[in-house]
């Protein structure tokens, strides 16, 4: 057991006062930090592709939407002053905004 520990003792001193044995650690951490930084770049594109086309998906539904309803019916249903008896009454619409604006 004891020559296993002092060989262990005499190979770590060997490697601690070799110059190339640091230099290949050096470059062995040096290049796991790329790859991780090359990971994380990489991540991040995707991720931000992923949420731009989740967006854009949700921006042309919510267009087809829009446009594939009765949008403008609707609106010239609510601006309409006929004296229809299914459109607005426009003296309560009139009522109304003089009491909630009255220096109009």
């Amino acid at each position: 057991m004891q020559d296993y520990k002092t060989k262990m003792d005499e190979e770590i001193s060997l490697r601690l006062e070799s110059d190339s044995w640091n230099l290949s650690i050096a470059g062995r951490v040096l290049s796991e930090k790329n790859a991780r930084k090359e990971k994380t770049i990489f991540r991040s594109y995707i991720t931000s592709l992923a949420a731009a086309s989740v967006f854009l998906v949700l921006f042309i539904f919510n267009v087809y939407s829009y446009f594939n309803t009765d949008t403008f019916s609707y609106n010239s249903y609510l601006y309409s002053y006929s004296s229809d008896s299914d459109s607005i009454n426009t003296e309560e619409t009139d009522l109304i905004i003089n009491e909630a604006f009255p220096m109009r």
